[in-house]
């Protein structure tokens, strides 16, 4: 649950929430409400009718034409300064072709990358689909449309759920969304779809509130003078006159809050907005509030500003990251969200600051409840739309430090019990599910049919099978599976341990752990079945047999990461299946994209109780220097490009976090010395991070790392360490 420091009365806050819990059981189909209330927020239009303040456009051509936002020309796509989570979208729309139109309007999306549109989520304007949710079964609806008229749409999204109405009309409910907030955004498809006409665009930020009421300074006071002698109110717009006299101050306190208004200035204007200050205003030093920086940087005036001077830049302490002000006499958006400690502010859409006391100290001598305001600097400086809501918690800063956990509060707590531990294990799994996607469902464990392609004898008694088998609804999976020789004078239906075996990123796939191409030293589960174990090798999706395509909607994958992982799953179910296997000794092992596959199967998958991963990882900072381009490709995350920008210290996990997620359970990280791909100081760190929570749960033995002397390779006395410690984990067959 979010924190939240309000100023107003519990009761308030109570009625707020009571609101929230009947649109959600709404939503949900849970109970029947009568006559519900529509959600609590702040509702504002994002279209001024004029110009195209507050959006964007790249790839395509906007503009307004008789009052409207038209959709002009090219292929690309229109998007809004700021990112919404749960929200009330409503518009009006008009395609100006009469037959075989075409657009889309995004929400909670990405930007794109490398094409002209994002991957999600999109409401179709396309002739025949118009108002469909596209990849949702659950989400369309006929015959509301109005063929060659304006259509108005009403699209409600609370958490993973959404509910349209259009034209009044109820139209579509569904779930399952994952992506938590993000842009709105409107398709442009001009060269086959045709332009469009949009009005009346509004929406609702649901849990926000107005700070401002356009009419007059109600809530606001001069800080120890009459605010009337530098501040008035003017078309729905707080004034600064740059006249002398007060600062105006908030007659409320505040706490944790995430705070959003837009600002203007003249040439070479100067203001601010005061953060969690006492009743003097004080921002600077201990004791103190903060200044979160407005400015004209772009004025020759400013030509020498220091790092932490420049808009957005918690002043004299954070620099903002980037410089994105627009040109004096427009308006900017600005967006402050402060939970505890951490600051984090947007700018013109984009992210600059995102920080905390382990990167400036001097934070933690700052207040964290104080009053807002904003400041007289002796220049005209204008401010609208001023809302405030919870302050969203920060993601964990520090990846490589296991041993807290953040509270309710977002405070961090020792990590001193297994309860202690498993609030951090679901912090680090839900991390990790932010960037690759949710795990599956119930609803995707279809039967697994499988189907035997082919069976050969090998020496030593050895059958190799290659089977395919179904993973879900849409998708086979191919695979090798051995069957060891039943060992002489012994129990012929004795069950044995199984490993899956996961091969590196090669075209051939499967083949090569089960010794049928490839490099000789992965031929790992041919290996592992002459010892006596029964082993199963899929192909990765998109790899060998497995033809997939990551960007098909009908999957509903967020990355190919989450695909391997479900895949990886169904292929225990499948071992767990055959009368020859112990269900309970069932280990893991690959090498390189291998290594880290098992890896990232074993934090969501408690069947495997062993796991080698060799060549298969490195703390992200030290993953060719923090170049992260490498993981973002559709067969892993994108999402660490377009949400993270490449960013490992945005990234909401890293190794040291997903070794000890899957503590107690007998690890070895086989790192040699000479990997080019994943330096070995990453590894050592990770072992020793992960360590501490081995101890605490008692089996710090289970934790084992070989470093040996060579390249990106898996030669046979490494194996050999590598299959002795399944030996010693899962038994001898």
């Amino acid at each position: 649950m979010r924190h939240q420091q309000w100023a107003e009365p519990a009761s308030g806050l109570r009625r707020g929430l009571g609101v929230l819990a009947a649109v959600l059981a709404c939503l949900t189909g849970i109970g029947h409400v009568e006559a519900a209330d529509p959600p609590a927020g702040y509702r504002s239009s994002l279209f001024n009718g004029a110009d195209l303040s507050g959006w964007h456009v790249a790839g395509c051509e906007a503009g307004v034409e008789d009052g409207s936002l038209v959709i002009q020309k090219g292929d690309g796509l229109v998007w809004t300064d700021h990112r919404y989570g749960d929200f009330i979208l409503e518009l009006r729309y008009r395609p100006r072709k009469a037959n075989d139109f075409d657009s889309g309007i995004y929400i909670r999306s990405e930007l794109p990358k490398g094409k002209p549109w994002p991957e999600r989520y999109q409401i179709n304007l396309k002739q025949g689909y118009e108002g469909n949710l596209i990849g949702r079964p659950k989400a369309v609806s006929q015959g509301l449309i109005k063929a060659g008229e304006w259509n108005h749409f009403k699209l409600t999204v609370i958490g993973d759920q959404a509910e349209m109405e259009i034209n009044g009309q109820p139209a579509w409910k569904t779930d399952g969304l994952e992506a938590r907030e993000g842009y709105i955004g409107i398709q442009v498809e001009e060269p086959l779809g045709g332009q469009f006409e949009f009005r009346d665009l509004h929406v609702t930020e649901i849990g926000h509130r107005s700070l401002f009421n356009g009419n007059d300074l109600t809530g606001w006071e001069g800080a120890g003078d009459d605010a009337a002698k530098c501040w008035t109110v003017d078309a729905q717009t707080i004034v600064c006159t740059g006249k002398p006299g007060p600062w105006l101050r908030s007659r409320e306190k505040f706490g944790d809050f995430n705070l959003r208004l837009e600002y203007k200035v003249r040439p070479g204007g100067n203001s601010g907005v005061y953060v969690r200050v006492p009743e003097d205003g004080k921002h600077h030093g201990a004791g103190s509030g903060v200044e979160i920086q407005v400015l004209d940087d772009q004025s020759p005036r400013y030509q020498n500003l220091k790092p932490y001077q420049y808009t957005g830049s918690v002043y004299a302490i954070a620099p903002a990251r980037e410089h994105v002000g627009r040109p004096a006499g427009q308006w900017n958006s600005l967006e402050i969200n402060c939970f505890g400690t951490h600051y984090r502010i947007g700018h013109n859409g984009i992210w600059i600051i995102d920080t905390d006391v382990d990167e400036f100290p001097e934070l933690a001598e700052r207040l964290v409840h104080g009053f807002l305001g904003l400041q007289n600097h002796s220049e005209e400086v204008w401010f609208r739309n001023l809302r405030i809501g919870p302050g969203l918690p920060p993601v964990y800063r520090g990846h490589q430090d296991v041993r807290y956990y953040l509270d309710d509060q977002s405070a961090p707590q020792p990590i001193r019990t297994a309860a202690d531990w498993e609030r951090r294990r679901q912090q680090i799994l839900e991390g990790m599910r932010t960037v690759m996607g949710k795990v599956p469902g119930e609803d995707k464990r279809v039967p697994l049919d499988v189907k035997q392609d082919e069976e050969t004898q090998l020496d030593g008694g050895i059958i190799r099978r290659k089977i395919n088998y179904q993973t879900e609804p849409h998708d086979r999976v191919s695979a090798y599976l051995f069957l060891p020789a039943a060992p002489a004078g012994g129990d012929a239906n004795k069950r044995t341990a199984a490993i899956l075996c996961l091969h590196q990123t090669t075209n051939i796939g499967k083949q090569e752990p089960a010794g049928l191409g490839g490099n000789p030293n992965l031929h790992y589960a041919l290996h592992l079945a002459q010892r006596g174990y029964v082993t199963l090798a899929p192909d990765y999706p998109s790899f060998g047999e497995h033809k997939f395509d990551f960007a098909d909607a009908k999957f509903g994958y967020t990355s190919g990461t989450m695909k391997a992982i479900w895949d990886n799953m169904r292929a225990i179910d499948l071992l767990q299946s055959l009368p020859e296997v112990d269900g309970e000794r069932i280990g893991c092992i690959g090498h390189s994209l291998g290594g880290h596959n098992t890896m990232f199967t074993a934090a969501f998958e408690p069947r495997i109780k062993a796991l080698v991963s060799n060549c298969g990882f490195t703390r992200f900072h030290k993953y060719y220097d923090g170049k992260l381009a490498g993981w973002t490709s559709d067969r892993y995350m994108p999402k660490i490009a377009s949400e993270y920008g490449n960013d490992p210290s945005r990234v909401p996990f890293d190794f040291p976090e997903i070794v000890a997620a899957f503590a107690p359970r007998p690890f070895l990280a086989s790192s040699p010395t000479g990997d080019s791909n994943f330096e070995v100081s990453g590894v050592r760190d990770t072992i020793a991070a992960a360590r501490p929570i081995y101890r605490l749960l008692g089996k710090p033995e289970n934790l084992q790392a070989n470093y040996p002397e060579c390249a990106h390779d898996f030669p046979e006395d490494v194996r050999k360490v590598a299959y002795e410690f399944f030996e010693k984990h899962l038994g001898k067959p």
